[in-house]
């Protein structure tokens, strides 16, 4: 009988999406096994690739291409998928694709002007679009404004003390004075006809030393002496839409997700929910895992965010619940872990490997096989 192998890894952030993570893998596992049955699932848990992934559950899934705002207001081309979910008109909008931090450069990084304005507009381009539940992936965003900006895009009013819309980011938010979320698109809210369902894994709560802007705002650019203004900035906007939709959201777990994001989303009427289980539940993931002898999964960087509900570490966490061997290809390895390979060697640049990624993967997972046959003796 022929060996199984499972490949499920993330999307290797902006070198290469999940599904060809997945083919590099198995071209590198049948140089070794050339008669193994390999099983491909991508999988996300709601960041960079989470609507390619998961439109292979819907065998009607099409593309729509929207021309929305990125982080800094500039216009550029995005896109969100929509087909048929379990008998329902389903949408899957990536925030990273309108909001993402891929979308700007190291020095482009300006957490004060950075808005989520264009994932509300690819919202509401799946409202019109006839979805009526749209899931939402939050994670890779760039973002800190409490999702500010994609209120206003999807119909709220954030006025300032002269009663006019703040600008976008934490910068708008300094003036911000008063919310009026009674002027939303009526196809949202807890009591529409529209479910929005967010993928969040992050347990972050708004504000406080856990919350967004302390934990995440470092790498989206802000400055370790803006974090406690960027906080405050947070829980005064989080305060005024506890307010509006009378409801607890500031102390939430997964509140803080995407810079404040989650908090917009939920006091819109959205429902959180782990992103890397509804996705597992989805793809089947499991039952793969259960059928195979050996899984691999990877990502762009492991390490200790990713044992924080990351689908590789979840992965791991499955594989090991089945007792089956499972190995994690990284581009970046922080700390050791067994059966953890980072794919570029101490003379490959990060720029080199991000290039090079397919070719880097397919003969980490060769010499994987390799050790796997000199280990057990088993040649198909």
């Amino acid at each position: 009988m022929a060996i199984r192998f499972l490949c499920a890894p993330n999307a290797f952030k902006e070198s290469i999406p999940a599904v060809d993570a997945a083919l590099a893998m198995k071209r590198g596992i049948l140089r070794v096994f050339p008669d193994a049955v390999v099983e491909c699932i991508p999988i996300a848990d709601g960041g960079d690739g989470t609507a390619k992934a998961l439109s292979t559950a819907m065998p009607d899934a099409k593309i729509e291409h929207v021309t929305v705002k990125d982080p800094l207001g500039r216009m550029r081309d995005s896109q969100f998928v929509i087909g048929t979910l379990n008998k329902v008109r389903t949408a899957i909008v990536e925030m990273a694709l309108a909001s993402g931090l891929a979308l700007v450069t190291e020095e482009e990084r300006d957490v004060m002007r950075s808005s989520s304005a264009g994932t509300g507009e690819l919202i509401r381009a799946a409202l019109d679009a006839g979805a009526v539940q749209i899931l939402i992936g939050l994670g890779g965003s760039a973002t800190n404004d409490c999702g500010a900006g994609l209120l206003q895009e999807l119909g709220a009013k954030l006025l300032d003390s002269h009663g006019q819309s703040i600008g976008p980011g934490p910068s708008g938010l300094e003036h911000l004075t008063a919310m009026d979320l009674s002027t939303l698109d009526d196809r949202l809210g807890p009591n529409a006809s529209v479910k929005l369902l967010v993928m969040c894994d992050v347990q972050s709560p708004l504000t406080g030393k856990t919350g967004a802007s302390f934990v995440f705002g470092p790498q989206k650019g802000a400055r370790i002496e803006d974090l406690e203004h960027l906080d405050k900035l947070l829980e005064k906007t989080g305060r005024l839409l506890e307010k509006e939709c009378n409801r607890s959201l500031i102390h939430t777990p997964g509140s803080g997700a995407a810079g404040g994001t989650a908090a917009a989303l939920l006091a819109v009427g959205a429902r959180l929910t782990p992103g890397f289980q509804m996705i597992s539940e989805l793809l089947g993931v499991e039952r793969a895992i259960k059928q195979s002898d050996y899984v691999f999964t990877g990502e762009g960087k492991f390490d200790s965010q990713s044992e924080e509900g990351k689908g590789p570490s979840e992965i791991l966490k499955l594989a090991r619940a089945h007792k089956k061997e499972c190995f994690v290809l990284a581009g970046s390895v922080e700390g050791d872990a067994e059966n953890v390979f980072q794919i570029a060697g101490p003379n490959i640049s990060r720029a080199e490997s991000m290039r090079r990624a397919s070719e880097l993967i397919e003969d980490t997972a060769r010499k994987v096989c390799e050790q796997i046959r000199t280990r057990t003796g088993t040649d198909s």
